[in-house]
């Protein structure tokens, strides 16, 4: 949803690129060809869901050399000007009413996501990385450097909290373990 992404493009833009494969200069990596025959409202379904995803700046420069892209984490075409940065938070004071702090694990019960609170920030970690800051950009929403979806936690009627849901691009659970 970034304007280096889909930001700006309309329905007949976006159709018509995907259809012709940017005039063949479409990256081979983009399944243009397999795709190009398509019913417009299913390109046009494509294009609403990808402006609804969280924006990553994330430059694609075909024409170019490639060069390691840390978004991404592929050789590609511009890829050296992408960094990545930390979204925005709603309300830089907001403090969640949850304790979000534990373990969670996906359906093979192997621990997926670690949450931790230092100081006053909460901070998430996939299995074997380092924490990193997650950041509320909606009450009960959240994004974290270097995930690519949104993030919320289930709570049940005591107000305690159940699971933690990725969801976006695609959608897991993981439950919390105590």
């Amino acid at each position: 949803a970034d304007s280096t992404g889909v930001a700006n493009w309309d329905d007949e833009g976006f159709i018509a690129i995907v259809r012709t494969g940017k005039g063949g200069l479409l990256s081979r990596e983009m399944p243009w060809q397999a795709h190009k025959t398509m019913r417009d409202e299913d390109f046009t379904a494509i294009l609403a869901y990808l402006k609804s995803m969280p924006a990553v700046k994330h430059l694609v420069v075909n024409q170019a050399p490639p060069t390691w892209c840390e978004v991404c984490e592929q050789s590609h075409g511009g890829g050296a000007a992408n960094k990545i940065s930390a979204p925005d938070s709603f309300d830089p004071n907001y403090t969640s009413p949850w304790d979000l702090a534990g373990t969670y694990g996906n359906e093979s019960g192997k621990p997926s996501r670690t949450v931790v609170k230092q100081a006053e920030h909460w901070l998430i970690a996939r299995a074997d990385a380092e924490p990193t800051p997650l950041i509320a950009v909606a009450e009960n929403k959240y994004q974290a450097v270097g995930f690519t979806n949104f993030i919320s936690f289930e709570i049940d009627e005591t107000g305690e909290v159940t699971s933690l849901r990725e969801f976006g691009w695609n959608e897991r659970r993981f439950a919390r373990r105590r």
